[in-house]
Formats: structure tokens, sequence, C-alpha cells
């Protein structure tokens, strides 16, 4: 028996003793008991089993005449959460979460449901919608597995709660005021514009006759007629309308006050369009280098731009973390020490902030097994990890100036062939008809392990990143094809929503095609004179596994795209302007994380995920445009104004 055989021999059983097994959604605790109007909470919790998963969404419904869900909290098993929807009138909750890199091989939290029962007797449930593992069906909750997309939920959860009178936890927290627009120190912004701000307080509430708008020394309350007034004492949103137009030549000043239902207050003031001395505030786009993510494939590198000089002295910029070790995407041993640099340059990092997560398990500056050596933290941890299992590690560090910034990144545990048979063991004892099979797949097992250790070609993982030559945006959807020098196909790949592509390749030499009816390769006609490594057709590149490759491949496109989809930039009289830079920058750290240019067209296109972003323009006539798009229920946004310059 060749070892081909061998190996599709085992892969064939793993794949059957996977299919047995299913993903569950669980509302945890299930039953309980909670009281009239005091702040109440449940989990979501999720479990692939056996699988491995990289999304999944929910839906759970509730009688909102009993509860009053006051928010939702994501939670810790994927990087990246979208949809956070609660609509209260249908007693309904929609959330999605998903990773571009990894998976979830085990079980979490993967979301947190905050909520005040509105009755002191009775019952209430929240029910998880699910009808059946069903890809096609996007009406009810679902968990994708990483390697088909399928649908693998297969079971779920409810909970059923009773509800009583009884006494709360004393609220000594004052409401939170979060400016919305226009945010601390922002310039440009119009004399005609509105206000907008949220206030919440997740314990007693909102008293919502406290709140006062105050701008530039005339108050407003909630009843004015020039506030609009949404939401509910968990959080009320307020867009005020002034009846004097805003200062342009000088500062500002936006005061809030509130008070919540236990009597604590708050009070919040911003300025903006203060007067200040600037070299410039236009975007400046790296001339010779294009759209290019992190390691993390989660978001691209920020441009590294001159910091404007200011007036403003006060510390806006948030630390820097850098994971040591684990590295972004490492495998590891099952009992490593977690080394994460901190660094704050301007008013230094507030070690009493730090938050370290694992998956479900949470360390901070009082953990007995977290040491600080300077500016790096190390995480001795209590027990090993599980082998060959994915984890989540995620650091959360603010400084002195109260700037918080979080990052994440994925790694893998290394598997061992002890694990492996265990885990076989495990599904047979389970299966009972495939016991007798357990001595063939070990031997397949061990037959396989013996032929690996002797190969001379080592899977690697080269990935790169396919983008418009025109106007450097990542393109999404097309299709990579590898070929070794004989012309066999050997893999396909597709880009994701940032370009990225990856491969799992032996090393050797390979050729690579790519093809989408929109555009040509390879290349030819760069707006820049830049100079690629990138491969082409009828190119033979060489796959090294100790230095795999980082592929930069831009694409032609062979015409414009219908006006719908880009957004045009044109001077006073109407006509496109090419080349012209565009920068988007995300209020949360104030620096640009994504550039474009215009094309021959004057087109261009920014699609991004959620999130706050300024968009500016490299012309004298300076233009920044706000973006709020963290309350929509799609993944991914696209950013796409006209502009006149």
């Amino acid at each position: 028996m060749t070892t081909k055989k061998i190996i599709f021999i085992i892969c064939f059983f793993f794949t059957s003793i996977n299919n047995i097994y299913g993903a569950s959604f669980k509302i945890s605790p299930s039953q309980g008991s909670f009281n009239q109007n005091c702040s109440s909470k449940v989990d979501i919790l999720i479990d692939s089993q056996n699988a491995s998963t990289n999304a999944a969404d929910i839906i759970v419904e509730y009688d909102p005449s009993k509860i009053d869900v006051t928010r939702v909290v994501t939670g810790d098993v994927y990087p990246n959460y979208f949809g956070n929807i609660i609509d209260s009138s249908s007693g309904t909750i929609r959330l999605t979460g998903a990773s571009f890199v990894g998976s979830l091989n085990g079980h979490g939290t993967f979301a947190t449901i905050e909520f005040k029962p509105k009755v002191n007797n009775g019952t209430g449930t929240f029910n998880v919608r699910f009808t059946g593992a069903d890809q096609y069906n996007t009406l009810d909750s679902n968990i994708a597995d990483t390697n088909t997309s399928n649908d693998i939920l297969t079971s779920v959860e409810n909970g059923y709660f009773s509800f009583a009178s009884g006494s709360c936890v004393n609220d000594t927290s004052p409401p939170n005021i979060n400016f919305i627009a226009p945010i601390n120190h922002q310039q440009n912004v119009p004399a005609l514009s509105n206000l907008q701000i949220s206030i919440s307080d997740q314990n007693s509430g909102v008293n919502i006759n406290t709140v006062q708008l105050i701008i530039n020394g005339e108050t407003y309350s909630s009843i004015n007629s020039q506030v609009i007034t949404s939401g509910n004492s968990s959080q009320y949103n307020f867009i005020l309308t002034p009846n004097a137009p805003l200062f342009i030549t000088q500062s500002n000043t936006f005061m809030v006050k509130a008070t919540d239902l236990a009597g604590n207050s708050k009070i919040s003031t911003i300025n903006f369009n203060n007067p200040i001395t600037v070299i410039t505030n236009q975007a400046i786009c790296p001339e010779i280098t294009p759209f290019l993510p992190n390691t993390t494939l989660l978001t691209p590198t920020p441009t590294s731009i001159p910091t404007p000089i200011s007036t403003i002295t006060t510390d806006q910029n948030s630390p820097t973390i850098e994971f040591i070790s684990p590295k972004s995407k490492q495998e590891t041993d099952t009992n490593p020490t977690i080394q994460i640099h901190l660094s704050d340059i301007d008013t230094g990092i507030d070690q009493n902030t730090l938050n370290i997560t694992l998956n479900n398990q949470i360390y901070t500056i009082n953990s007995s097994n977290l040491q600080f050596s300077g500016d790096t933290v190390n995480v001795y941890l209590n027990q090993k990890l599980e082998p060959n299992k994915n984890y989540l590690l995620t650091a959360y560090i603010a400084d002195k100036a109260g700037n918080g910034i979080s990052q994440s990144i994925n790694f893998k545990t290394k598997n061992t062939i002890f694990n492996q048979i265990s885990q076989i063991s495990k599904k047979t004892t389970a299966t009972p008809s495939l016991i007798f099979l357990i001595p063939l797949i070990l031997m397949f097992i061990i037959l396989y392990y013996l032929f690996h250790q002797h190969q001379t070609n080592p899977n690697v993982k080269p990935y790169g990143i396919i983008f418009d030559s025109q106007t450097n945006e990542p393109l999404s959807g097309i299709k990579v094809t590898v070929f070794d020098e004989f012309g066999k196909i050997i893999k396909t790949s597709v880009t994701n929503i940032f370009g990225i592509f990856a491969l799992n390749l032996s090393s050797n030499k390979y050729r690579f095609v790519i093809y989408n009816p929109k555009y040509s390769f390879p290349a030819i006609n760069l707006r820049h004179p830049f100079d690629y490594p990138y491969p082409y057709q009828g190119k033979i590149i060489n796959i090294d596994q100790n230095d795999p490759p980082y592929l930069e491949i831009p694409l032609d496109p062979k015409s414009s795209l219908k006006k719908s989809d880009y957004g045009l930039v044109t001077d006073n009289q109407k006509q496109p302007l090419a080349n012209i830079c565009l920068e988007l920058w995300q209020t949360k750290i104030n620096k640009p994380v994504y550039t474009r240019y215009t094309d021959s067209n004057g087109q261009y296109r920014f699609q991004v995920p959620h999130g706050r972003y300024i968009l500016k323009t490299s012309s004298k006539s300076n233009v920044d445009i706000l973006f709020d798009t963290r309350h929509l229920i799609t993944p991914f946004t696209t950013i796409i104004p006209d502009i006149v310059i």
C-alpha cells in the first residue's frame, strides 16, 4: 500500500468521525431567578466540539414586555464581531463573530446579554432561533465550518427564568457620556452641524429629566424642540440642532450634564474647532508603497506620517503593544510563557489598566503569575494548554492620560502523536461500531509519522496581497491558481476582504496565475514606477521553507465599474481628478489606516470593517468627512462619498 493511500485512509476515518459531532450554542445559566429592575446577565456559550469554526451568527428571541435588554457584550472566541443589534420592538438580538486568521477549536463565551426584568412575577425566556443545520438558511443561527463553510450547528440550549421582587446592588457609578459628533479637538466642523451624544447607565439607568446640553453657554433640555431623543434609560441618544451657528475660527465648548436614577451626577466637556498652528493637515500619502496589511492579516499597517505641530499638548496617542512570545500565527508548546512589550512615549503606561485575556482566562496586575520587568509583562500559565488547539490572546492597556488600546493575535499549540491517539480513542469510544478499527488507525498514524519525518519538502505558507494597480485598493474574490513547473495545478485560493490570499505548499518551484474578468494580469499600466517582486504569468517562483515569500501582486482594471460601486472626486467644474490621494483615519487611534488614489476617471473606494473614520484628501482644499459605521448589520461597509475639491 502506497503512502498516499495510507494518508487518504487516515483522512477518511478522521472525516467520518468528525461528521458524527456538531457544534452548539447554550444560554448559561439556563435556569434561575432574577429580581425586577435589577441589572442581570446571562452568557451565550459556543462549543465547536470536535470541529473547527471561523465564523458564527446567532439570533436570540425574548419577550420585550417582560425583559429590557440593555446591551450585548461581545465575547473573546472571535477577534471580530459585527451587527450587534438589539431590536426591542420585536424582542430580537442579532450578533455575528468571525476570524480572518485562525479558528475556534473548542468552547468559550460568544457574548453576554445584560438585561433587567420588567416584572416581579412570572417567567421569561431567551430562545436561540434554530431550525437545523443548513448553510443556505440565513434566517436562523449558524456556526460555520472553517474548511467547508457548512453550517455545523446541531443543538442549542435555551434559557428559562423566573422573575421576583427584591433589592438590587447599590448604584454608586455616574452615567457614561459619549460624544459621537463632533469629538474632542475635532477641526473643520461646519457651522450648521448637528451635535450627537449618547448617555448610558447600566445600573439604575439615566434620569432623562436631568440631562442638559450646553453649547457655547446656551442650555437645552431633553424636551427642547431642538433636541431629538431616542433609546431608553439604559442608553439615551441625543441629536441637538443649535439655534446659533457654531464658531469656525474660534473654539466651541460643548458641555453635557446628566444624573442617573440613583442620584450619581456626571459633567463632561469637549472643545472643537480650536485655533491651532499646523504645518499641514493634508493627507500625506506614500508615493512608492502600496496598501499593505500587518502580519496579523486583520488590519493594514498604518502609514507613518509626520505629526502636525499643534498648540494642543494633551496626550491623545494610545500606547503601543508588541507581542514578543508567542508571535501571531506561531505554533508553540503547551506551556508557553507569554511576553508582551508595552510602551508609551507621552505620559507612560498605567499598569493598573492592564488586562490580558487568553481565551476565557483573564490576567491583571493583581494576578500572582503576572510579572512586570521594565515595560515587558510576563505571564506564567497556571496549567498546560491543550495540544493542537487555536488560542486567542488579547491585551488591553491604557496610558496615564486615559488613552486605551486593545490588540489580539492567534496562535496554535503543537500536536503530538499521543494526543492524536487519545483523540481517536475518545471518538471511537463514543462510536462502538468503530472500536475494532483502533489498532488499524494507530498503525496508519505511526506509518504516517515515520514517513513525515523523512520528508525533504515540509509545508510552508506563502501569502500575499492583490491590489488595484491604479488605486491601491485591495481586491477581494480574486482567484489564485498555482501550477508546478510541469504545468500541473497544485493549489487554488481566493482573496478575502483585505485582498489577502494564503496557500499551504511544499518547498518547490511554482508558477502563479491570477484570473478575474474585470482585471488584467500581469499588470503593466502601473500608476507609479513600482519595482514589485511580484510573480507574473510564465515566471517560476521558488518557495523556500526558510524564507516563505510575501507576494505583492497588482492587477490592471480593464474598465471603470458602475457609478454605484465607486466614489468620485471632481473639481468645481465637475471634471474628474486623477491621482488624488485619500486617507481614512481611525478616530480611536487618530492615525491613517487605509490609503487610496483616484484612478484616471477620478474614482476610488474604501471597503473597511465597522468603526469611526475621518476621510481626508491630499488636495489644498482639505476635506474632512466623519463616518460612524459601528451600528450597521453587515460585516463590512463601503465608503464612497462624492467629493468636490
